[in-house]
Formats: C-alpha cells, structure tokens, sequence
C-alpha cells in the first residue's frame, strides 16, 4: 500500500493526509494506543447509521504495520476563519448552537460513557488537584446521567464550512452522556486566555462575544439556564487541565493558571 503524500491537517493524536480524489487517511502518532484507535473505528461505525452531516467512515487499513483510517473527505474551511471574515456574527452563532443542539437529541448506544470517561481524567489528576479532589470528583457523581450524543470537542476548528453548510468533523472523543458538560467544554475552549496571547486582542474578543451568543441561542433552543452550565465549568476544566499536562502544548502555558483558579472555584 503506498504511502500518502499530502498532508492537510495535523493534531495532537494523528496527521490527516489525502488519499483518493473523495477520501482522506488519518495516520496515529506512535503514542496513540490500539485500543484508542479501534474506539475511534466503532465511534465512525455508529455514526454512519445517524443523519448527521458528517465525514462517514470507510474502513480500517493498515499502513506499515500500523492501523489507519479512512474517511469520506470533508469539503470547506474552518468555521473560525467564516467567524473572522463575518459582518454577521450573530447568524452564525445562532447555527452553531443549532447544530449542536441537534447532535444532543440523538441518542446511540455503545458509545463511551461520558461519566466514566471523566472519572478516569479526575483519577489520574488526583494529587495535582489536591484539596479539590474530592469537590471535582463530587460534581462529576452530582451531574444526572443521560445517554444523549455528545460531540466532546464541538469548536470552530471542528466544523468545516462549504457552501453554507456546516460539516463536523473529528468524533474522536465523543460520548454518551449530559450534553451540559459537552456544552461547558465548548464555551471553556472559547474563553481560553490562550486565544489573546497566540491570535491577539482582536480574535480573543471576537470568540468571546461569539461564546456568549452560542450560549444564549442554545439556551433558548433547550429552555435552560446557562448557569447550568456554568456549574460545570469545573469538570471541563479538570479535563482540559489534564490534555495540558499530559502534552505541553502552546495553549497550557497560557491556560494552566486559569484552568485551576476555574477549579479552585469550586464551593
């Protein structure tokens, strides 16, 4: 099987290259487990049965030894970059808590389970947290268990725009589970103090003002209160505290302190 050349897209656990004319190839980095991979075939499985404008699931291949997968490739750029060019903000904050909306009201079994999946990320925070600990811990048991589809990492890097139509992209760490906590990693990623310190004052004010709409518009969609997710906050946090940890990055030297006052608000 030969190689792929062209790579368009590059993240923490895996490099996207193109690989026929409608198909791309998504090739792990050495540290990405096989069981992370086969979770992320089943996860592409499920979704194909769904209605959902999404990149489908091809197959699985291996590549030099190694296993890979295909998708049907996503045509568009980034949302972000639709956000910046945009005089109209506010539609498209409007369509971007629509869609994520609608992606909570499926429902699909055997997919990882929210709840668990942030035990494991507390666990392994256990003597970072400290005192806080056992509050983390506590807010996590406290948060009523659903089964409903959660993206896990719903931005606007994550949604490809083409010809007005939103795509989403990268499952990878989607679950069954509260959509409020889905919903508080999304506006915790949008608030990042890291945005202002990469991209500057200009892009930072723009995804906050853009976070504040999404949230209102969601919360009108689902008849909630935002400070329902914003009880959350802690939890999202914890987890984005732990990708930081686990993988220095550009973003954690900016967000770690913030991350941990976040935590520390805990009551």
């Amino acid at each position: 099987m030969n190689e792929p050349e062209k790579l368009i897209g590059s993240g923490g656990t895996a490099n996207v290259y193109e690989w026929t004319n409608n198909e791309v190839i998504k090739i792990y980095k050495p540290h990405v487990s096989m069981d992370m991979i086969r979770s992320e075939e089943n996860i592409g499985k499920l979704l194909n049965n769904t209605k959902l404008c999404i990149p489908k699931y091809i197959k699985t291949v291996e590549l030099n030894g190694n296993l890979a997968i295909v998708y049907e490739r996503a045509e568009g750029r980034p949302l972000v970059e639709a956000l910046m060019d945009s005089t109209d903000q506010s539609s498209i904050s409007a369509k971007f808590a629509k869609l994520h909306y609608e992606i909570h009201q499926y429902t699909i079994e055997r997919l990882p389970a929210q709840n668990s999946m942030y035990q494991w990320r507390i666990s392994r925070m256990r003597n970072k947290l400290g005192k806080a600990f056992i509050k983390v811990q506590d807010l996590n048991n406290s948060l009523p268990l659903k089964n409903k589809l959660c993206h896990g990492d719903f931005h606007p890097l994550n949604i490809l725009v083409h010809n007005n139509e939103y795509q989403v992209i990268d499952w990878n760490d989607c679950c069954s589970g509260n959509p409020l906590l889905d919903i508080a990693w999304t506006y915790l990623l949008l608030n990042s103090p890291s945005l202002e310190a990469m991209f500057g004052q200009t892009m930072a004010k723009a995804t906050k003002e853009f976070s504040d709409e999404y949230l209102q518009f969601y919360s009108q969609y689902a008849n909630m209160s935002k400070n329902d997710v914003f009880m959350y906050l802690p939890l999202a946090a914890t987890r984005r505290l732990d990708d930081n940890l686990s993988s220095e990055t550009d973003h954690s030297k900016y967000e770690n302190s913030w991350l941990k006052d976040i935590i520390l608000s805990l009551r």
